[in-house]
């Protein structure tokens, strides 16, 4: 699983763990606002894992929010879940 801030993952690895019986989830840190920590978790994927089983995306655009502007320099106007 990834997350962007580690205080979320709690809650939702055992949520995981609870519903599905799956116990061997790990936690990667994944800011998708940023390059350099998605450069960074291709990089620990390729490095440690041999392959993806499941991969799902989630995310939300955020209607009339006046959109952030991320330290790479891009419009962010979506509310990563």
């Amino acid at each position: 699983m990834s997350f962007s801030d580690t205080s979320r993952y709690r809650t939702y690895d055992i949520a995981l763990k609870e519903d599905t019986g799956y116990v061997t989830a790990e936690l990667r840190l994944l800011d998708l606002a940023s390059f350099s920590s998605v450069r960074s978790f291709a990089q620990q994927f390729e490095d440690n894992d041999e392959r993806l089983d499941i991969l799902l995306e989630n995310a939300a655009i955020s209607p009339g929010k006046v959109p952030e502007i991320t330290d790479d320099g891009w419009e962010q106007a979506y509310v990563g879940l």
